[in-house]
């Protein structure tokens, strides 16, 4: 029985410290220097994650010349998932990224003379773009474009606004611009920061008849502006190379 005791923990003694080497050999393999120091080539698949603050790129994205307030400055936070692939050559990237975002970017406005309500939303959207990069050491500079789409809704109401309530609700296309810069972290995980302009074109609300809001007295009471939101963003992304 004593030997049999000694046995196991001689084999419980010999399994730590396997693992404990096991466990060295890893952590030694996360801080090789050859995974920092060396030029890193960008080609491949890679998948990630962001997380970013969207304003409109307008103050009154929704106006009305007698009400005050009036107006809308939409803002919000932005989570979403990106995937895509990126080609080398020398020290040039070209890519492709697709994208979708979980949003609530919005605002909403009380005018206090006629009672007249203005409301804004981006719930999510989403964007296909093609990226051209430059690659320094491990750092990616870069510059994109390409198709983008949101989901919109806008709502204008008033006891006193003729033809109330105007509105717009649905899926809006458009195209989006940005820039940012991308650095390897190791040779599969790299951490980025971008801005990006979305412009989803001018969705003027109307009402139950079809008149538009733009529309209202004949025109020139009311402003409807593009619907386009600038993203500031951080990122982590995985390649698997």
């Amino acid at each position: 029985m004593t030997g049999l005791k000694t046995s196991l923990s001689g084999l419980a003694v010999l399994c730590a410290l396997g693992g404990a080497a096991h466990a060295d050999d890893y952590l030694k393999g996360m801080l090789d220097p050859t995974n920092f120091a060396q030029p890193l080539n960008w080609s491949g698949p890679y998948v990630g994650a962001t997380l970013g603050y969207a304003w409109s790129g307008f103050h009154d994205q929704l106006a009305l010349s007698t009400d005050s307030p009036t107006g809308l400055w939409s803002q919000g936070g932005a989570v979403g998932a990106i995937a895509g692939y990126n080609m080398q050559s020398s020290n040039y990237v070209l890519g492709i990224e697709t994208e979708f975002n979980g949003a609530q970017i919005g605002a909403t406005v009380h005018d206090q003379l006629f009672g007249d309500n203005f409301k804004s939303s981006l719930n999510d959207f989403g964007a296909l773009r093609s990226r051209l990069g430059y690659a320094y050491n491990r750092a990616l500079f870069y510059v994109d474009g390409g198709l983008a789409y949101g989901n919109l809704h806008s709502n204008v109401n008033g006891p006193a606004l003729l033809g109330s309530p105007y509105s717009f609700s649905g899926v809006a296309t458009g195209y989006t611009l940005g820039a940012g810069v991308e650095y390897a972290v190791t040779n599969n995980w790299s951490v980025r920061a971008e801005y990006l302009y979305m412009d989803f074109g001018k969705n003027d609300p109307t009402n139950a008849a079809g008149m538009p809001y733009s529309g209202i007295a004949g025109g020139g009471f009311a402003t409807v502006r593009r619907d386009a939101y600038n993203l500031l963003r951080l990122g982590v992304v995985y390649s698997f190379k």
